[in-house]
């Protein structure tokens, strides 16, 4: 079964990878929903004072199952290289999970003719919530940047967001010769102007 449609000019390399991709993110969601419904369930049994081993175990396995499927028809947005709103992620895996233990404790409770409703339907409730709680307290792969990849920019299941780079041009410093020679003013002077001080020559001394 595959989940990957092939873009044009893929490679068998591109496609491997984005498989790859896949079926780690899958087995995770997977691995957290059989944690998830196995707890709830097992509280469940005992509360009824009988430990049915095979039909906690089937539950288990269904939910896993279960898992798979969902992930490969409603596909991942984190392989796909998505984000979503926080609620909108949160939602969604509560939904999941509660449709994913309720259907699976059904129907292993009706494999071995075990079927308690009240109890399949609060472990199930538990299991959404439980999900739940751990979305608030982790971050989601399809909300949260990942350590590396550009998911934004193609990149199978892999999220970053872009930081902006200010390019500073250094201040032009011009330097000033000391030795230089004055500049002379030669703006002519206003008609009728006569200088405060007149040099008269050489060693005399100035009329005012």
């Amino acid at each position: 079964m595959s989940t990957t449609t092939a873009a044009p000019g893929a490679t068998g390399t591109d496609l491997e990878k984005a498989s790859v991709s896949w079926l780690k993110a899958a087995s995770i969601r997977a691995g957290k929903t059989a944690i998830y419904v196995a707890i709830p369930f097992f509280g469940a049994v005992v509360a009824f004072g009988q430990l049915n081993w095979p039909t906690l175990l089937g539950t288990v396995v269904l939910a896993v199952i279960l898992s798979y499927a969902t992930s490969a028809v409603a596909g991942l947005p984190e392989v796909a290289g998505k984000t979503v709103p926080t609620w909108l992620a949160l939602a969604e895996r509560f939904v999941k999970t509660f449709a994913q233990a309720l259907v699976a404790g059904v129907g292993s409770a009706a494999v071995f003719q075990d079927v308690h409703w009240s109890a399949i339907l609060q472990a199930s409730v538990l299991s959404a919530v439980a999900s739940l709680l751990t979305g608030l307290v982790t971050s989601l792969p399809d909300t949260a940047p990942t350590a590396s990849g550009a998911g934004r920019s193609g990149n199978p299941g892999l999220v970053t967001d872009v930081v902006p780079v200010v390019q500073v041009t250094p201040a032009t410093i011009t330097t000033m010769n000391i030795n230089s020679a004055p500049e002379t003013d030669t703006t002519p002077s206003p008609a009728g102007y006569v200088p405060k001080h007149v040099e008269t020559g050489s060693g005399d001394t100035p009329t005012q």
